[in-house]
């Protein structure tokens, strides 16, 4: 996400290594915020469903960033 965003202080706040379900949706929560506060609007997304694996959820989330990313690329030429 700090590749993405351009934000740079996402892997400081990360707890590492994360071992229980609680760390990584801590740090799912994390890297869903930075996109939230660089614009991107992710829809019917939790970051329990990206831990639990839940495929469909993980790959909207996927099309979801690059369709976002996609248009502000597009806009700003």
């Amino acid at each position: 996400m700090e590749l993405i965003t351009g934000s740079d202080n996402l892997i400081q706040k990360l707890r590492v290594p994360a071992v229980s379900k609680l760390q990584k949706i801590y740090n799912v929560e994390l890297a869903l915020k930075g996109l939230a506060e660089a614009g991107c609007e992710i829809k019917n997304l939790t970051a329990k469903d990206i831990v639990m694996g839940h495929k469909e959820k993980t790959l909207s989330l996927l099309w979801q960033i690059i369709h976002n990313y996609q248009v502000i690329e597009n806009c700003t030429f």
